[in-house]
């Protein structure tokens, strides 16, 4: 069903690249598209998510293979940073004990 996957790396940001086969009106390649949703769960398959660090994604696409223009769809993924670790700062750090004495 796909033809092609490219994934090549710019400035902040991953450009994945599809290419679906054109569907035969036989039915040896039935008509399939190709979602965010649906080239995430490629990605995992192929082991690809392990290899790029994706983030969030920035622009959508779909790929259909019935028509010849929509074969092909790019999709652009933030570059997750994994150095960065978020901390928890505690403002209120809890409450202590306080023994108050009054004055004669």
């Amino acid at each position: 069903m796909i033809e092609n996957i490219e994934i090549r790396e710019d400035d902040k940001k991953i450009i994945v690249t599809i290419l679906l086969e054109a569907s035969v009106p036989s039915g040896k390649i039935p008509k399939f598209y190709v979602d965010t949703v649906k080239l995430e769960e490629i990605l995992k398959e192929r082991g690809l998510d392990k290899k790029h660090k994706f983030g969030e994604c920035i622009k959508h696409g779909i790929a259909k293979n019935w028509r010849e223009h929509t074969r092909l769809a790019e999709w652009h993924y933030e570059i997750k940073n994994l150095s960065v670790k978020k901390t928890k700062n505690l403002l209120d750090k809890g409450e202590k004990r306080v023994i108050l004495v009054e004055e004669k």
